[in-house]
């Protein structure tokens, strides 16, 4: 991994590895907020946790728990660490080789718990894929983002900003609903409907075919330059090589950008795999490169907080809706 990674090209990875210890996962999921790294999802037996801040990951702060993985994963800008690092944090090997672990090869973690005294959480680790709870289904509250789960493509218009939100969540098309498809039912809700807004929401895609979202992409330029309206775009950490490239064409094309910074600016891409033969390990590594405008800027905006993400506000949305 420390190999692969110098070469700092975001797309370079050594794919973990279902065997060699690496299945032993703890049955968390966490976040990376601005305000700090939180628990988002936890199997029933830790569902206590669920949306607590971590203050300590055995023997390191959160910060020095980066640091010290860093070196493991192919970056390009700190945006990417702080998202790799979330998933190196769940593997067991990781922990034991930083020495994390204790003498029952247990993982403390240390969190800010309900009241003024920390809270001290062992967890196990377990080679089963056991069902998470959210967060937001123990303590936080319910937010539009993540109310269509499983689902590629959606709209909805939201009634009192007379907005269309659109949520774009792969560059991959619906096996069941093709993109032409999805195209002409916004289309149709943009000609029927007193629409003041459109705002599209890229913040949860990754790679895939750019060209999927062309239809829809017409639809909404055309929209935009019929009523002399702009789109708003939503992007974060989330948002990375095709959805990045499609972020960049929709601001060329005058759509305004509003959100975090992305963790993959730059534009090697055509990933291929090979596999090493003595150990059996899969590597994928970047075949090509491509011109990438540096265009991804967004407007300026506060990073999502735990605060906010418990609350169910979304701050993006939010910004989007009262710059039309």
């Amino acid at each position: 991994m420390r190999i692969v990674a110098s070469a700092s090209v975001t797309h370079n990875s050594v794919v973990t590895p279902g065997s060699m210890g690496f299945e032993e996962r703890l049955p968390l999921a966490f976040h990376c907020y601005a305000d700090g790294l939180a628990v988002v999802a936890a199997t029933d037996r830790y569902r206590e946790i669920a949306g607590l801040r971590v203050v300590q990951i055995g023997s390191l702060r959160p910060e020095e728990f980066v640091a010290a993985v860093t070196p493991f994963i192919a970056q390009e800008n700190d945006i990417w660490v702080r998202l790799q690092s979330i998933n190196l944090l769940r593997l067991q090997p990781v922990l034991a080789h930083l020495h994390l672990l204790d003498a029952g090869g247990l993982l403390p973690l240390t969190l800010d718990g309900p009241s003024t005294r920390p809270l001290v959480v062992r967890v196990a680790h377990s080679s089963q894929q056991e069902q998470q709870l959210s967060f937001r289904q123990v303590r936080g509250t319910p937010v539009l983002y993540t109310s269509a789960p499983g689902k590629l493509y959606w709209w909805k218009l939201l009634p009192e900003s007379r907005t269309l939100y659109i949520q774009y969540n792969a560059c991959v098309p619906e096996s069941n609903l093709p993109m032409s498809e999805f195209a002409r039912s916004v289309t149709a809700e943009l000609d029927s409907r007193r629409v003041e807004g459109v705002v599209l929401d890229l913040r949860r895609t990754g790679g895939g075919d750019s060209r999927v979202i062309n239809p829809l992409k017409s639809v909404l330029t055309q929209h935009a330059r019929r009523t002399k309206s702009r789109i708003f775009v939503l992007i974060g950490p989330g948002t990375m090589s095709s959805a990045m490239d499609n972020a960049v064409a929709m601001k060329m094309q005058g759509s305004v950008l509003v959100g975090e910074r992305t963790g993959k600016p730059n534009g090697s891409g055509a990933v291929k795999t090979l596999t090493l033969p003595n150990s059996g390990l899969s590597v994928r590594y970047t075949s090509k490169s491509f011109s990438v405008p540096k265009a991804l800027d967004a407007s300026a905006l506060e990073p999502m907080t735990l605060r906010d993400a418990l609350a169910g506000h979304d701050a993006g949305l939010a910004a989007a809706i009262a710059a039309r």
